[in-house]
């Protein structure tokens, strides 16, 4: 893998019987709640708008063109082509997308920007720490499993952010508008979880007592510029694509498609079973190959063919991430 410039990454995935390059540019440090890039949530929505029955589609497309953000947010970014995308697909990956555009509000005159960014972003939602441990003697620190007592009345991570959702999307009583703002946030969190390390983070007592916020202090040499190393974390959020323009997330899409999945299980659509099984994903696959290192430093070196099963791993992730997002909606909408 290349050391020098930000492009440290390429791939050549196939989109049907084309061919298509997907160039990951690994460039500025991540935020810590930041999952998967702009394309990779575009990609998940769009193809879960794709697998969802027509009556849905069209009670999602209601919804979202109610969202209380549709036109400053939503519709003005809409391109005037959208070449093999629907209507439904573009706005899902759209709203998919804006709980992270929410952290700052740049497109709102500077005074506004504090004042929306208190009422919509939650910057806690983004994920849940379960822990991984650098080394089997780490496991005394006992970090509890956050999965046992979830509170939706007052959500502090994903799982807790998932559940109210779902009772705010299943109330009858809640407004068409506020539906439209929630679908956005689970469009969101649903694709935020399939990305390994927004579910897990290392603990190791001399290093990381309080955990490596879900390998954001753990560094790539030579990657970054001016000298700043880019984190594993932001490594992992590139790992789909970087591609924005609707006929590239529409080859993407195919590429989720080929991905071979397990079968549905029965419980599918329960984010508990997301979560630990991106625990389990972040164990062998992500720090699993790193370990060796990790014990030396937080400074890593990532070889090809760690970067590839990032890739591979990635798709199957998105993949799986699409299908089940189509399954809570259905779950939950009808």
């Amino acid at each position: 893998m290349a050391r020098k410039g930000i492009r440290t990454l390429l791939w050549l995935a196939r989109a049907g019987v084309a061919a298509l390059v997907v160039v990951v540019v690994v460039g500025l440090a991540a935020p810590a709640a930041q999952a998967w890039n702009e394309s990779g949530h575009r990609i998940i929505a769009a193809a879960a708008a794709r697998q969802m029955e027509p009556e849905l589609q069209a009670m999602v497309l209601a919804a979202l063109r109610a969202h209380p953000r549709y036109d400053r947010d939503l519709a003005a970014y809409r391109p005037g082509k959208l070449a093999e995308l629907s209507e439904l697909e573009w706005l899902m990956g759209q709203a998919a997308q804006w709980p992270d555009r929410i952290r700052r509000f740049n497109n709102e005159p500077f005074y506004r920007r504090k004042g929306l960014v208190e009422k919509f972003h939650r910057g806690r939602w983004h994920y849940i720490n379960l822990p991984a441990y650098l080394t089997p003697e780490d496991q005394s620190l006992g970090i509890n499993d956050p999965t046992t007592a979830i509170d939706t009345d007052n959500p502090g991570d994903v799982l807790e952010a998932l559940g109210f959702l779902r009772e705010q999307l299943r109330d009858p009583t809640v407004s068409l508008e506020n539906k439209g703002l929630w679908i956005s946030w689970a469009l969101h969190l649903i694709a935020d979880v399939h990305q390994p390390l927004h579910t897990t983070a290392m603990f190791a007592r001399k290093r990381w007592p309080k955990g490596d916020r879900g390998g954001n202090e753990v560094k790539i040499a030579g990657s970054g510029k001016k000298g700043r190393l880019d984190s594993l974390h932001y490594f992992w959020d590139s790992a789909i694509s970087n591609v924005r323009a609707p006929a590239d997330i529409n080859r993407l899409m195919a590429v989720l498609a080929e991905q071979t999945l397990p079968s549905v299980q029965p419980d599918e659509a329960s984010p508990v079973m997301w979560v630990r099984e991106g625990n389990a994903v972040a164990n062998d696959w992500v720090y699993g190959p790193l370990r060796a290192q990790l014990l030396q430093s937080s400074v890593v070196t990532i070889n090809t063919q760690y970067t590839q099963r990032t890739h591979a791993t990635a798709l199957q992730q998105g993949a799986l991430a699409a299908r089940r997002t189509a399954l809570w909606l259905q779950a939950v909408l009808k």
